[in-house]
């Protein structure tokens, strides 16, 4: 299963979101997303496993075959044969305070032009 592979490539304690969809013990038709923390660096199955979660494919499409009884998976509100229909996964980028570098540079370039403007103007006496 390729969400296997995927969760195997989680750095450590990383969190998955999953966008699952099934019915409820009422009957209704629920679809959310979750969040299960994947805890430390391990073959992505025993990952899953850990977090309560046993899956299945049929015909292209994973299912959940099993939830632990009082796992982190039944506690974010996932239950048996529900479809697993996406994942997403954190990106790499990069921290957001870069951002200030370019404008510091660029302020510092106005103060510069500024200044050098300043002393090359004669003096108007």
């Amino acid at each position: 299963i390729k969400i296997v592979e995927m969760v195997e490539q989680l750095p450590p304690n990383a969190d998955l979101r999953l966008h699952v969809e099934g019915e409820s013990i009422e009957g209704n038709l629920v679809s959310k997303m979750v969040v299960l923390p994947m805890g430390e660096s391990a073959p992505g199955k025993a990952r899953l496993e850990k977090a309560g979660l046993e899956l299945r494919t049929e015909k292209k499409r994973v299912f959940v075959d099993m939830v632990a009884f009082n796992s982190l998976a039944q506690k974010a509100g996932i239950d048996f044969d529900w479809e697993i229909l996406s994942l997403q996964i954190p990106t790499d980028r990069p921290a957001k305070q870069w951002v200030y570098l370019p404008a510091f540079l660029l302020l510092a370039l106005l103060i510069f032009v500024q200044r050098k403007r300043r002393t090359d103007s004669p003096e108007s006496h």
